[in-house]
């Protein structure tokens, strides 16, 4: 057990006194409390007054987290070299309550200097002068600034005299804008114009509303009403105290001046929206946001709620009809078209929300603006509004934020576990399991079977959990996977929905396999992975966003047989997952055969490959479905090209560009043809390395004779 280490007097009677104050420091039975209290005597022989105020707090009285004793050595940071500061701070409510990363960001910023003494000796002696307002500003400074901008504001009068609450609402619309979008940062440092007023909210209280813009903020504007007719419904609908007491809006005027902005954001201390000639979209979808927040995994989910709110907002009654696409004076029902979610899901061959975020996330990266995330999102949850009624379902959206408030006061309020990038720490919940949970809890019996069917067949479930409890045939893991021989068939089991069955196999450079797959599901496939997975925590999401994709069999045309032709580009270990994505368990089938060699006109692998040289046409035939064409190029690194490929009989071909790596760099991982214009093959691509590039025709029915041209694109 570690000991703490008292040196001199003055350190034992400070033990002694603070032991008076807080228990567990008269025998801290841990690391964390013994750093704690070393860190709590050392300011005590600096301040006892100030140290008292920190000992205090109810983070402090129960106990010190990893995070709250880092916390507090930046805190002490902060008191060795501003006592002052660090003595104000101590009095916040703020810091008493719980302390957060953005709390220990503050301290570091302070630490540094970077402010000038006016703006932090105003007033020492007014305790609330580092108010919640001023804290936010200051974290968004810190994550949006460019480096020197905090500069620019210190340079305002109004700024470097201390904030009053309009000026900190200011200052927090325009924290990013050095960052995002300098040229409207200066005009609205040059003249803005503020509307401000203040309400009254059942759960929250007085809340303050701000909205700022770089132009004229008409009479008759509607939007502050708006922005409180959103507040009211979210609480209402939530039974949850709206987030913040400033709800902030910077509004871009866009029809005067083109400053480059595209819409807007959220960015949890406040709002950016852009106006257009037609007015100002999203307002609630953006003040929904200060509830539902983050990003990656589970953006599907924040973004559906926030667009679900939107349309509650405008009709409570019939929220389906916002699903649909066209017009409200378009076709008859029945020849409508279907919602831009389930076109979706048809673009990419997926089956649901979960299947969609995997493929989706191999073929496209990561979707941060995708519009499929926002209409998935709100097309699952207003089937579940229809399944479960619009009060269970706020209740669940409620039980969701409640317990993202609890995770925040657990880990720190880190976006980190909204983001969903929660792998590198085990002790962190699901995301996707968080959410079924929340909604789940709020589910009336007589509802119950409606729900559990819109989870399953819209979104696909959930992984991990239980369902780690279940017996398998095959590891999950590639830690645990079974060793698998070229020609070897595998008659195996997908036991549950997000099943995933890991085998490692040797490949040899330059040999060609083909991947063999059957199995009745269309949510499942077959992936091969170029290199082992490094991340430790699987079962919180799919595995294979940690390897690298080199080819995926997947269902086509209800084909439920699969099959694909691969060429090792070098020998090495190489790892192959079948895998569920949220559907029904089953039995499947599937094997690697090595494919003998053939006469062939081009070579079938890197290794053989033809050389071919820009603006001169390369002839070649595939000679059967398991043929594949290599042509070798060295391109300019950042030159744009167009590849086209146009058959001269027969079914036009799948053209893929690979890297010396084997994957795929343009279109997608199994099917990188871009665009059709008849039987042409054809899409642009930009070389990002000036290292050889390997062009594979492959994909005939019987004999195809085709013709190849690689052209620079002029920009």
């Amino acid at each position: 057990m570690p000991t703490l280490t008292l040196s001199t007097p003055a350190e034992r009677e400070a033990h002694e006194r603070l032991s008076d104050l807080v228990p567990w420091m008269a025998k801290p039975r841990d690391a964390l409390r013994v750093q704690a209290a070393e860190i709590a005597i050392q300011l005590w022989l600096q301040d006892p007054a100030m140290t008292e105020s920190v000992v205090r707090s109810k983070w402090f009285q129960d106990g010190t987290t990893a995070h709250e004793v880092d916390v507090l050595r930046r805190f002490a940071d902060l008191a060795s070299r501003s006592s002052a500061v660090a003595a104000m701070i101590a009095e916040t409510p703020w810091f008493n309550d719980v302390v957060t990363e953005r709390e220990r960001d503050l301290f570091d910023l302070l630490a540094r200097g970077d402010l000038s003494p006016s703006f932090l000796d105003e007033h020492p002696e007014d305790a609330g002068r580092f108010s919640d307002h001023l804290v936010r500003f200051f974290i968004s400074a810190l994550s949006g600034m460019t480096p020197g901008a905090l500069a620019t504001f210190e340079r305002q009068p109004w700024f470097a005299d201390g904030l009053a609450p309009l000026e900190a609402a200011f200052a927090i619309a325009v924290s990013r804008l050095p960052h995002d979008n300098p040229m409207l940062l200066r005009d609205l440092l040059q003249r803005r114009y503020i509307a401000t007023r203040s309400t009254s909210l059942p759960l929250a209280g007085e809340v303050s509303l701000y909205l700022v813009q770089n132009s004229p903020i008409p009479d008759s504007e509607a939007i502050l009403d708006r922005i409180e007719a959103t507040a009211r419904l979210m609480e209402e609908w939530l039974a949850a105290p709206f987030p913040t007491t400033d709800i902030i809006l910077l509004l871009g005027d866009a029809t005067a001046v083109d400053y480059g902005i595209y819409r807007g954001g959220h960015f949890g201390s406040h709002m950016r929206l852009t106006r257009y000639e037609y007015g100002v979209p999203s307002i609630p979808h953006e003040t929904a946001h200060y509830y539902f927040q983050g990003v990656g995994e589970t953006r599907w989910f924040v973004e559906g709620a926030a667009e679900l709110t939107e349309r509650y907002l405008d009709d409570a009654v019939d929220i389906s009809v916002y699903v649909v696409d066209g017009p409200g004076d378009g076709p008859a029902p029945e020849e409508a078209p279907p919602p831009h979610a389930v076109s979706c899901l048809i673009d990419d061959g997926a089956q649901n929300i979960r299947h969609f975020d995997s493929m989706a996330h191999e073929r496209h990266g990561v979707l941060i603006g995708d519009y499929c995330t926002y209409s998935l999102g709100e097309w699952f949850l207003t089937h579940l509004f229809d399944a479960i009624g619009p009060e269970a379902l706020g209740a669940g959206l409620g039980h969701w934020y409640q317990q993202q408030e609890s995770l925040a006061e657990t880990f720190g309020q880190s976006r980190t576990w909204r983001v969903g990038l929660v792998d590198t720490d085990p002790d962190i919940p699901n995301p996707e399991r968080v959410i079924y949970d929340s909604l789940s809890q709020a589910v009336p019996e007589h509802a119950r079977d409606a729900f559990e069917k819109v989870y399953r067949e819209l979104h696909g479930g959930v992984s991990g959990g239980p369902l780690d409890d279940i017996p398998d045939d095959v590891g999950d893991t590639i830690q645990t996977a079974s060793p698998l021989s070229p020609g070897e068939l595998v008659e195996g089991a997908l036991e549950h929905a997000f099943d995933f069955d890991y085998f490692v196999f040797k490949a040899t450079s330059g040999q060609k396999y083909e991947l063999r797959f059957e199995h009745a599901t269309p949510t499942s496939s077959l992936a091969l992975y170029s290199m082992p997975l490094t991340n430790p925590y699987l079962g919180r999401q799919f595995y294979e966003r940690w390897g690298t994709v080199l080819k995926r069999v997947t269902s086509a045309s209800g084909d439920l047989t699969r099959s694909a032709v691969w060429v090792a580009p070098r020998s090495f270990r190489y790892y192959v997952a079948v895998q569920n994505f949220g559907g029904p368990p089953g039995p499947y089938r599937m094997s690697i055969v090595a494919l003998k060699e053939t006469p062939d006109d081009h070579g079938d692998s890197q290794a053989t490959a033809t050389e071919v040289t820009l603006l001169q046409p390369a002839e070649g035939t595939l000679e059967g479905e398991q043929d594949i064409d290599y042509f070798r190029f060295q391109p300019v690194e950042g030159q744009r090209f167009h590849v086209e490929v146009a058959p001269l009989e027969g079914e036009p071909p799948r053209v893929c560009v690979y890297n010396r790596e084997g994957r795929a760099t343009t279109g997608r991982s199994e099917d990188c043809s871009v665009r059709r214009d008849g039987g042409v093959v054809s899409f642009e691509w930009t070389a990002w390395s000036p290292y050889d590039f390997y062009l594979a025709v492959s994909g005939g029915t019987g004999v195809v004779s085709y013709t190849l041209l690689i052209t620079p694109v002029e920009e």
